[in-house]
């Protein structure tokens, strides 16, 4: 007898398991709203009105740019010098017909690269619809290009100032309390994690968890906020504290997740027993220091500077505390205690205490005395334009290409057609280059199906509302509701924001047009050019030169594992100086965030993203914990002085740094072969998975014979050889071997996970389909 089917869950359980109710998120999306509805009136009531004024206020609020009065001005700077370049450019152009089309395709191409969307939505947006206007409504009626030019940049300022009154008068839209109350909530995660650690550590029990410890980084988006609330206007003292704040966060999850992994290993107690005493209290005032940490994040969110009342209250003594540490360690080797414990448990409690001791040091000095660490690692601003284009990035120069041919295209059939209203076939696809690169068949399906619910919704909107009332509250009245709503959904959907948002951006399109018509044939006209340029955009993203989130992963993998090399300079070669250290941990935190949200898009493509995307999960977290660990190793070099060693010594050590250094360059080169742009499927794609299994069939030098013989080396010289050094080099010179003992653990497991995410067997054209067909309600879940 079969079971019976599970019953699929209702629609009302479906939404209230996405979209749960939070009275913050309701708030900031009800200022949206309110932004968006006020612009769209005061345009109206101006007779200006035009979809680009509530498209540019909501726009403008959202979460990934910034709305202060010195940038409303810029803004208004970049809009009116488009405006003057693209009416006369304009001009020429519609009377040069053979002209028109690859000029407009070097200009769109030549906007999206220059001013990536992605990181200025706003200001490609006001020099991109202009251009629109002078191009494709000039060709109808040239005369009025300068007219319809400064009509469009008129609503869009009115948007503009919109969004930045209300964002000013908003608390909810704030990026420095974003950020202050994030970098709050990782401290408050540090101080539970590290309290969890040590109680598994000192439980004298085995864990009965996983070995690997999950790996915490919210650096990309503390970057992120940070550079966002510079916008806002961050004064010297509140700036500089705020990027220490930033990297002292990213430092201290590292440190803890060293411990969170020691804690799961079973080995003897011995060791701990002994050293609990002295440790107990050091971890007492490190739960101290990180809950002052975070209140100091929580103050500066409000103010300039640290509470004056905080910085008169004593700061833990961390530095005599570790000192107790290492004077109890130094103790019981003189008493010959190491005798009775293991290597594994000397190395395990060395580097217990050495996690502990550089956690400290991050937290040594307060946060209202940060400047000599702020100094050492200054989160410096991006570099400005047009110097953040150099190096040329070849995928983004492809991407650019791709929206220019794509908006091309749109452009030619919108001209072919003699139909004004299917403007829409140029203004949607424009704004869909705001999401990242790549994955786009992923995107595809939520922004069509966004288009064609925005294009619904604004149809009942006119058939319902503005052919059954005169009242021009109303119409406001449910603009408001609509796009509050939205905007709950945008803000509940870190991963999918892009689905909803393009139903509000359709909405404005459709609903609006360059002037409000009750005219439902003009309406579907707009709705179905945004549908058919949307299509035509995603169609070349399809069919030309695709690029897929597994590309995508790979090239940003072997990033990360050339970030991990920096760590493990070749024989003879310097240790990279402590500040190119630190500038290699920060990309790598980049990296991971990148790679967190590549392999969750790579899940969703499935097969059809060219790689093995469960696999590509367990590869990703794999890889980042190689880097941490390799970090972590460099790092005590660069900051811990070692006595010299003997020429036994060094031989072993050199030989294990240089037997794990060279199993990641084997890696390296394995994902190197394996990255192509080709679609899967290709002889291409075949080629390059042909050429990474050659390579990853090559025979990996052993790791087990040198750190065997680091081990029994060090068993022996700790009571000899080590026996004088002072704790600091001691207790580093056993963590290190912790570590290379543990990426020992890791690498022949980043091997297979490679090896089974990269070197699958590429997808069967049947299975490539229905992957592509499963996309539709994958999307609209959580994975």
């Amino acid at each position: 007898m079969t079971e019976p089917a599970a019953e699929r869950p209702s629609l009302l359980t479906y939404l209230r398991a996405e979209l749960p109710p939070d009275p913050e998120r309701w708030r900031e999306a009800l200022v949206v709203g309110l932004a968006t509805t006020t612009a769209l009136g005061v345009s109206t009531v101006l007779q200006l009105a035009s979809f680009a004024a509530p498209l540019f206020a909501y726009l403008a609020l959202q979460r990934t740019t910034v709305c202060t009065w010195r940038n409303f001005v810029r803004r208004m700077v970049i809009g009116v010098a488009a405006g003057l370049v693209v009416i006369p450019l304009g001009g020429v152009l519609v009377q040069l017909p053979w002209l028109l089309v690859p000029a407009f395709f070097v200009l769109v191409a030549l906007l999206t690269y220059g001013i990536p969307m992605t990181r200025n939505p706003i200001e490609a947006t006001l020099i991109a619809f202009p251009l629109i206007v002078a191009c494709f409504s000039g060709t109808y009626d040239p005369r009025a290009i300068a007219m319809d030019t400064g009509t469009m940049l008129c609503a869009s300022s009115i948007g503009l100032l919109a969004a930045t009154a209300f964002a000013q008068a908003s608390r909810e839209l704030s990026a420095r309390r974003r950020l202050t109350e994030s970098l709050a909530a990782s401290y408050a995660g540090s101080r539970e994690r590290l309290a969890q650690s040590m109680r598994r550590h000192l439980a004298y029990a085995a864990p009965s968890l996983p070995p690997d410890a999950p790996v915490h980084s919210a650096f990309g988006a503390h970057v992120q906020l940070l550079e966002l609330a510079r916008q806002e206007g961050l004064g010297a003292a509140a700036d500089r504290l705020l990027a220490t704040l930033t990297t002292a966060a990213e430092r201290i999850e590292t440190y803890i997740g060293t411990v969170d992994a020691l804690s799961r290993q079973d080995v003897g107690r011995a060791y701990r027993k002994l050293l609990e005493p002295v440790l107990a209290p050091l971890v007492a005032a490190l739960d101290v220091a990180l809950r002052r940490f975070g209140e100091a994040a929580v103050h500066v969110g409000a103010h300039d500077a640290v509470d004056a009342a905080a910085a008169a209250t004593p700061w833990p003594e961390l530095g005599s505390l570790v000192a107790a540490v290492r004077a109890r360690q130094l103790e019981l080797r003189r008493e010959g205690a190491f005798t009775r414990i293991d290597v594994a448990q000397g190395l395990n409690a060395n580097a217990l205490v050495q996690s502990l001791a550089s956690l400290a040091d991050v937290l040594h000095t307060p946060p209202w005395e940060l400047h000599r660490l702020a100094a050492e690692e200054q989160i410096d601003e991006p570099p400005g334009w047009p110097w953040s284009l150099v190096p040329i990035d070849r995928f983004a120069l492809r991407y650019a290409l791709q929206v220019a041919l794509g908006a091309t295209i749109a452009f030619v059939v919108g001209v072919a057609s003699h139909v004004p209203q299917l403007s829409t076939l140029l203004w949607n696809p424009v704004l869909v280059a705001q999401t990242s690169y790549g994955a786009t068949i992923r995107k595809a399906w939520l922004r069509l199906l966004g288009v064609g619910v925005g294009g619904a919704l604004a149809v009942v909107t006119i058939v319902v509302v503005l052919a059954n009332s005169n009242d021009f509250a109303v119409w406001l009245l449910v603009v408001l509701v609509v796009v509050t709503c939205l905007q709950y959904a945008v803000l509940s959907r870190p991963t999918y924001w892009y689905g909803p948002l393009q139903v509000a951006v359709t909405y404005f399109f459709v609903l609006v047009g360059v002037r409000p018509e009750v005219d439902v044939a003009a309406a579907l006209w707009r709705a179905f050019g945004t549908f058919v340029g949307t299509a035509i955009l995603f169609s070349v993203f399809r069919l030309i030169a695709p690029d897929y989130a597994g590309r995508q992963l790979i090239a940003r993998l072997a990033e990360l594992l050339r970030v991990t090399l920096v760590y493990l300079p070749k024989p003879g070669a310097r240790l990279a100086p402590l500040d190119d250290l630190i500038a290699a941990r920060l990309a790598a935190g980049r990296h991971a965030a990148d790679l967190v949200r590549l392999a969750d898009e790579a899940r969703l493509e499935g097969r059809a993203s060219g790689i093995e995307p469960r696999a590509a999960v367990d590869a990703v977290g794999i890889a980042l914990r190689v880097s941490l660990r390799a970090g972590l190793v460099a790092r005590g070099r660069a900051t811990v002085a070692w006595p010299a060693l003997r020429e036994e010594g060094r031989g072993v050590l050199d030989r294990l740094h240089e037997t794990v250094r060279r199993r990641i360059a084997l890696a390296l080169d394995v994902v190197e072969a394996r990255d192509t742009a080709a679609p899967p499927g290709t002889q291409a794609h075949a080629a390059a998975c042909a050429r990474a299994r050659r390579l990853d069939a090559r025979t990996r030098p052993d790791l087990e014979r040198p750190l065997a013989d680091a081990l029994a080396y060090l068993d022996a010289a700790r009571t000899r050889e080590l026996a004088d050094w002072p704790p600091e080099a001691l207790a580093e010179v056993f963590a290190e071997l912790e570590h290379f003992r543990r990426l020992a653990e890791l690498l022949p497991r980043l091997d297979a996970a490679l090896e089974e995410t990269l070197l699958a067997p590429a997808p069967r054209a049947s299975e490539d389909v229905a992957a592509a067909r499963g996309l539709v309600p994958s999307g609209l879940t959580r994975p």
